[in-house]
């Protein structure tokens, strides 16, 4: 089953062309983008979406500011994650 399959099961009353389809993961950390339309929901799928990939925290990505590209990250589900271990082709990564 896919995350918008997931979310269109548990949220009837919204378009199915407005949920995410996928979000990023790093870790035990989901980073998901959501449409403008879907703000007063932000918080029921960010925990239907920790639920459905089994991680401990989901943050909303509102963009990327300043020189070094920081991510503007708000936490919609589970506790704040301070620090990320990522492992990619071998390689761990600290975030």
């Amino acid at each position: 089953m896919k995350l918008k399959d997931f979310l269109a099961e548990n949220l009837p009353g919204i378009s199915r062309d407005l949920l995410p389809s996928h979000a990023k993961l790093l870790g035990r950390v989901a980073l998901l983008r959501l449409r403008p339309e879907l703000e007063g929901y932000k918080y029921r799928i960010g925990e239907l979406a920790r639920r459905f990939y089994d991680v401990e925290a989901v943050y909303l990505v509102r963009g990327v500011e300043g020189v070094e590209r920081r991510p503007d990250l708000e936490l919609l589900a589970g506790k704040p994650i301070r620090e990320i271990i990522h492992r990619e082709y071998g390689c761990i990564f600290k975030l």
